[in-house]
């Protein structure tokens, strides 16, 4: 009996064995590379037939993803001439007419809109971009406080904007503020934030902390008021197009955060929103210093 149950426990595992190849194989197929296929064998029996299946369905997958990815892109390329023409018109137009008050008022309005319409194709753009090209992002050393505080002196511009700045705890090694990071897109990345805690919140007004408090961790908060912030879907926050029904009268394309997202998931770096109190909403970021310093960083997994 022991016999037979040894033997039978050998046969079966080895039966099972190409089956767990082709789920160990599928595993490793992420958005990134799509491409891959399961290695095929020339043998007639159900396991080839499943291969062949799967890779039938991963290729119908990739067209999918190729056919969506070209579209943002290509649509988003062909209204960019069109808005740029109108817009130059628009400019023409205000010269002409910037006597006649009502008339300067109302392509003011137009040109604010197509303002509006501009920025909204270049974030399309952007997001096209992120999910289509994530291994062109060249990753150098950057330090995180530079980075915060250009991106604050951006937003600054803005002269109804405030911003305060504050270090909860500076690292006694200086160096542990910098990391390994593409210096464009995190600016890009810390404006959004930035610019969206003082566009949404009644005083314009947002505060960013730096604390290097935790062991291996940089902790960044940006922190902003906010009108009913219980009422706030703060777990929508990051979905494209996502517009909060109490804002509908500020002016946004509800892809700014959904941008920020995919950049951190670029950098491997946590991101989250939570209400600090009752009148306020407090966007973390978090950067583990021992995952960023790792040799093997691989852009295939964000």
């Amino acid at each position: 009996m022991v016999a037979v149950a040894a033997g039978g426990w050998f046969f079966a595992k080895q039966s099972l064995n190409p089956v767990e190849k082709i789920v160990t194989e599928v595993e490793k197929i992420i958005p990134s590379n799509l491409s891959n296929r399961l290695p095929m064998s020339n043998q007639k029996d159900e396991l080839s037939h499943l291969v062949r299946t799967f890779n039938k369905l991963l290729e119908r997958i990739d067209e999918a993803f190729q056919l969506q990815k070209s579209f943002i892109s290509n649509v988003s390329h062909e209204i960019k001439n069109p808005i740029a023409a109108i817009d130059a018109q628009i400019q023409l137009a205000k010269s002409k007419f910037k006597d006649q008050p009502e008339t300067s008022a109302l392509l003011n309005s137009i040109h604010e809109d197509i303002t509006e319409i501009n920025e909204t194709n270049d974030k399309l753009l952007q997001l096209s971009k992120f999910y289509s090209d994530k291994k062109s992002v060249v990753l150098t050393t950057v330090r995180i406080d530079e980075i915060i505080f250009d991106s604050i002196n951006y937003v600054a511009k803005n002269e109804k904007n405030k911003v305060n700045f504050d270090f909860i705890m500076m690292p006694e090694d200086e160096s542990l503020m910098s990391i390994k990071g593409n210096e464009s897109l995190l600016k890009t990345a810390f404006i959004n934030l930035i610019e969206n805690a003082c566009k949404f919140s009644p005083k314009q007004y947002a505060k960013i902390e730096l604390d290097f408090s935790e062991k291996n961790w940089i902790n960044i908060n940006i922190i902003n008021e906010a009108i009913n912030a219980n009422t706030i879907e703060l777990n929508k926050l990051f979905e494209p197009f996502f517009r909060s029904l109490q804002h509908n009268d500020i002016k946004g394309s509800g892809l700014g955060l959904s941008i920020v997202k995919n950049i951190m998931d670029i950098h491997k770096f946590e991101i989250s929103v939570k209400k600090f109190d009752e009148n306020k909403i407090c966007f973390l970021t978090r950067i583990d210093l021992i995952k960023n310093a790792n040799e093997k960083f691989n852009l295939d997994e964000a």
